[in-house]
């Protein structure tokens, strides 16, 4: 049987392998197969760090298959994504030769498929504290095409991009001496955590086929993928690092993870010039096992970063990379922060590390940080959890009699809720702890809230059905219906706003609930998402009454316990909440309803500002400018009921019920 050439010639971290008809592997290697093979059909598999693409080839004579491999989706246009079409590349490659060092380009994954008209949001400029500088202009647009492009001078610094229906900011600090080329996607709003960035020299043009684009390609299939570093990346020039500066962040990350030291540590070497980038110096403060992190950048944020650092292992622990990935952001691992994010990735685990070894006053001395932020954080932690002999106690210790505890399902400001089954029908409930650690007061208010509980009887208000004292007298114990969750938990699995009909069946069950309340003359005061919890029949109720407060009850004294949940939270009851009426569970409820569509509180809160300083002084963001497609009706009867006159909202429940049932049946322009 006559054979001729046969090669096949792919990216050099690409694994490639060549079978016959019969399915039986005829050769295989890495970059370049070149074999004598007999004509016929053959199939080729292309392998490259978790990912395979395949094709089929009918072999005669010699032949020669050059394949790039398996291929990306990524909103940047690089050679090797698989949403790359000349339509925009050759036109982000032309417009990004302009001077500016701000070029963004938002574009539809293809022509076909996307909004209708892009960007289907406005995108603005803010400062480091999330201060509004400008709404940006694109300064050109394609419709049918479908992409936009913002050309703009700024300062170098620091800055953060927002759309208004995104779920995170984009933060991009912009070097002297480089610009900033930040490809974004639109699906019906720009989606932020999915940007591609480059920082490249102020005078480089945007190149989709440059070997530096590839590396770059190379970077995202192994973060992806938690395979090692590919040879690709691994042996390109080292003057990649700095001539696309998250290139060189990425390949940092990639040898952290790896645990390549050396390669590590002559990466972030090269980088720290640059360490102003907050991600610049996030990997100098590991290199130099440093953890503090003096750079601009909102407080918060750094508090937490600086926590996670002062791990005592080589890599921090939990590992950005790590979370980032866990979190599907692998294309924005560079130069971006979310404090809905950070928060929660970081705080909790690196303050319970480092109390077991430190106090207070070492970790603020170390990190920089006041020793009330410190002590702020454990004890925010600490509430959350039933305390036994001042201190978190873990799930074994706990005896409810009657019941068996199973394990935590959430926590709160005032205690943990447990799953649990009774014993004597073995029904689920939801057994929820609230530690006594404050004193008469603090028992008194929940004996109140039992008492609360168990006076109201409404389909719409959460049932409490036992209660009483653990042994040792260190919390108090209610057992209640198990739910399948909140309202919060609804929104963060889809990580999507609710739709107007969704969001709204919701309001109601809420506004039943709260109808029941008011009538007895009782104020919720706390009503926001996570206190919304939701049935497995699909139907909300209220739940925790910690703060609810009786019109005839005696007015208590409760010190170090915020009026409620500042963000959720009219500033009248934050100002003084024993004076709250009605019309604050409206404030609350519309508030929630915002968050609901929007997926943002109605108030901005700048880094600079406490949650109280927002919630008194800032003003109400209209909802339209968060989402367009609500309609006026709605968004005029949101913004009445979020009104900061108490005597221009909806005077209760009911009231505000009737408005929001006016504005769903109110015909559409």
């Amino acid at each position: 049987m006559t054979t001729s050439s046969f090669r096949i010639e792919s990216r050099e971290s690409v694994a490639i392998a060549l079978f016959d008809a019969r399915g039986e592997e005829v050769a295989a290697g890495e970059h370049i197969v070149d074999v004598a093979a007999a004509p016929g059909l053959y199939r080729i598999v292309f392998r490259r760090c978790g990912l395979a693409s395949e094709r089929v080839v009918e072999h005669r004579g010699a032949t020669s298959i050059i394949d790039p491999g398996p291929k990306i989706t990524t909103p940047s246009l690089i050679a090797g994504a698989s949403t790359s079409h000349e339509y925009y590349t050759i036109p982000a490659t032309q417009l990004s030769q302009t001077s500016c060092n701000l070029f963004v380009f938002v574009r539809r994954e293809d022509t076909n498929v996307g909004p209708r008209v892009v960007p289907s949001e406005p995108l603005w400029l803010h400062d480091v504290n999330g201060r509004p500088l400008k709404r940006l202009q694109p300064g050109v647009t394609e419709p049918g095409v479908g992409y936009a492009a913002y050309l703009e001078g700024i300062a170098p610094g620091p800055y953060q991009l927002r759309a208004p229906r995104s779920l995170r900011n984009l933060a991009i600090t912009i070097p002297q001496d480089r610009r900033a080329q930040i490809f974004l996607a639109d699906r019906g709003r720009l989606v932020l955590e999915d940007a591609r960035i480059s920082l490249v020299a102020t005078d480089r043009p945007f190149d989709p086929d440059s070997p530096l684009a590839a590396t770059m390609e190379d970077a995202i299939f192994a973060l992806r993928s938690g395979r090692p570093l590919p040879a690709g990346v691994r042996g390109s020039a080292p003057t990649d690092n700095t001539d696309d500066l998250c290139l060189g962040i990425a390949r940092a990350h990639l040898a952290l993870r790896d645990r390549d030291e050396p390669a590590f540590e002559a990466i972030v070497d090269q980088l720290r010039p640059y360490d102003a980038i907050p991600d610049v110096a996030i990997l100098v403060a590991v290199r130099d096992r440093a953890p503090s992190v003096p750079w601009a950048v909102p407080p918060l944020f750094r508090a937490s970063l600086a926590l996670a650092l002062s791990r005592s292992d080589w890599r921090p622990s939990p590992g950005a990379i790590d979370e980032v990935v866990r979190a599907r952001y692998s294309d924005s691992v560079w130069c971006t922060w979310s404090s809905r994010a950070w928060d929660t990735r970081w705080v909790e685990p690196s303050v319970d590390y480092l109390r077991q070894t430190e106090s207070s006053n070492d970790i603020a001395t170390r990190l920089r940080l006041t020793v009330s932020t410190v002590e702020q954080t454990i004890a925010a932690m600490d509430v959350a959890s039933p305390q036994l002999g001042g201190r978190s106690a873990p799930i074994d210790p706990l005896v409810v009699p009657g019941y068996e505890i199973q394990e935590r399902i959430g926590r709160g400001a005032q205690g943990s809720v447990f799953r649990a089954v009774r014993d004597r029908d073995f029904a689920k409930v939801a057994i929820k702890i609230v530690p006594l650690f404050g004193g008469d007061a603090q028992y008194q208010r929940v004996v109140r809230e039992l008492a609360l509980a168990r006076s109201i009887t409404h389909p719409n208000v959460l049932r409490c059905d036992d209660s009483g004292k653990l042994t040792d007298g260190s919390a108090i114990w209610m057992a209640t219906e198990l739910c399948s969750g909140s309202l919060l938990d609804e929104l963060a699995r889809t990580e999507e706003p609710m739709s107007e009909h969704v969001a709204t069946t919701f309001m109601f069950d809420v506004l039943d609930g709260l109808s029941a309340l008011h009538a007895a003359g009782i104020v919720h005061r706390d009503v926001k998402p996570g206190n919304i919890l939701v049935r497995a029949d699909g139907h909300a109720v209220i739940a925790d009454l910690g703060l609810a407060k009786s019109r005839d009850a005696i007015q208590l004294s409760i010190t170090n316990v915020a009026g409620g949940t500042a963000r959720f939270a009219p500033s009248e009851q934050l100002l003084d909440f024993k004076r709250a009426t009605p019309a604050a569970d409206v404030w609350s409820v519309a508030a929630t309803l915002y968050f609901a569509l929007t997926l943002q509180h109605p108030r901005d809160v700048y880094s600079d500002q406490t949650e109280l300083e927002a919630a008194v002084g800032n003003p109400i963001v209209p909802i339209r400018e968060r989402r367009a497609d609500i309609t006026d009706a709605l968004a005029a009867c949101i913004e009445r009921a979020l009104s900061f006159s108490v005597d221009a909202r909806p005077r209760d429940a009911q009231a505000l019920k009737a408005e929001l049932r006016s504005a769903l049946a109110a015909p559409t322009p």
